[in-house]
């Protein structure tokens, strides 16, 4: 190596010594500093629904992966998040610009970005969990496959709780079998009314289901009116913006949660695989609940095409980790309600790996509790 190569290599070193190691790691070779001289000057952000978080409709009706899927706006709010921040962190700070593509629950923004985005790490997209899972539990096939997509990194997972009102008398899964309570969901397919299906059958609770609630803040709105006393199949993020202060008071009780074995914020509330488990449970049953519960781990993913370079990807996964990290990102979030916890891409990918192996029996286990009344 010449002394003029060794002494850009220093420089480029000095620059980007203020960043995560990782990034160092991409000017460590010719290859990666060609990588980074030709990056796209401009990004672009597909969100899987509309601005403000929700269908085109409003909400998506009828059965399989789409009708699991309701308004969100953490969707909205995550992408915007990532595409004021992201930027910074990558080579040149290109520009990063939003493109709201909803329908079917973003599976077309997923088939989009699948199928149609270009490669080079110019498209990167935010789509529902349940969508990137639709081509292993939706009634039509959506074009795309599970491994059709590369995983930048994740926000946050999701630890999917089931929870009731403290103040209706009932506080673990034991009151539950003494007493009628009411537990709201939207309709059947929706992960809150599966979820709840799976919460009678593994405690045998006289639950009343009551469903016809247009999305998630409709449910927890019926909650703090006293409608309802209780909801499955939402995160804890979501708890906390549509019921403020109540987990934090200790009115809303965790009886049951659906969560992969390495996520234990709730490390004393019982996780229903392991219920399950005890139970002696159908073998489906259970890998039905594995799923759910790895599902959680691609909650707020970056994705990109799974036909990315590798060099290029690194890139975009050492600007995800610094972006995590950063205190300006952090205090958007916070201020957001959105909660940052990163998922690595070893973790999402383990998830995806676990998921496209469920047996098949499962699979068909879970597309009739999706369209179970």
């Amino acid at each position: 190596m010449t002394g003029a190569r060794r002494a850009d290599g220093r420089e480029r070193r000095r620059w980007c010594a203020w960043l995560l190691p990782m990034l160092c790691l991409a000017f460590s070779s010719t290859a990666d500093a060609a990588e980074l001289a030709e990056f796209p000057s401009s990004l672009t952000i597909i969100s899987g629904f509309a601005a403000g978080g929700g269908d085109e409709r409003g909400g998506v009706s009828g059965r399989g992966a789409a009708a699991r899927l309701q308004p969100q706006p953490g969707y909205d709010q995550t992408a915007r998040l990532f595409a004021r921040h992201i930027g910074q962190f990558l080579p040149g700070k290109p520009s990063v610009s939003l493109r709201f593509m909803p329908g079917a629950g973003s599976i077309r923004a997923a088939a989009h970005l699948a199928r149609e985005a270009a490669r080079d790490g110019s498209v990167l997209g935010v789509v529902a969990s349940a969508a990137l899972l639709a081509p292993l539990i939706g009634e039509h096939d959506p074009g795309y496959r599970l491994h059709s997509f590369a995983f930048v990194g994740g926000r946050s997972p999701d630890e999917y709780v089931c929870v009731i009102d403290g103040q209706a008398g009932a506080e673990t899964l034991d009151d539950l079998k003494s007493r009628e309570l009411a537990f709201g969901t939207s309709a059947p397919g929706r992960r809150q009314h599966t979820h709840v299906l799976l919460l009678k059958q593994l405690t045998d609770a006289p639950i009343r289901i009551v469903s016809g609630y247009k999305d998630n803040n409709e449910i927890l709105l019926a909650m703090r009116r006293g409608e309802i006393s209780g909801v499955c199949g939402m995160s804890l993020e979501t708890y906390k913006a549509g019921l403020p202060g109540w987990m934090a008071s200790g009115r809303l009780k965790p009886v049951l949660r659906l969560s992969p074995d390495w996520l234990e914020t709730l490390r004393a509330v019982p996780r229903a695989q392991d219920l399950a488990r005890e139970q002696g449970a159908d073998a489906n049953l259970i890998a039905a609940l594995d799923f759910f519960a790895q599902e959680g781990a691609m909650a707020w993913a970056l994705t990109a095409p799974a036909a990315i370079s590798p060099d290029r990807l690194k890139i975009l996964r050492a600007a995800f980790e610094a972006m995590q990290m950063d205190k300006t990102y952090l205090r958007e979030a916070q201020r957001r309600n959105l909660d940052v916890d990163t998922v690595s891409t070893a973790r999402i990918e383990a998830g995806a790996a676990m998921l496209a192996q469920t047996p098949g029996a499962a699979l068909d286990l879970i597309r009739h509790l999706n369209a179970a009344p």
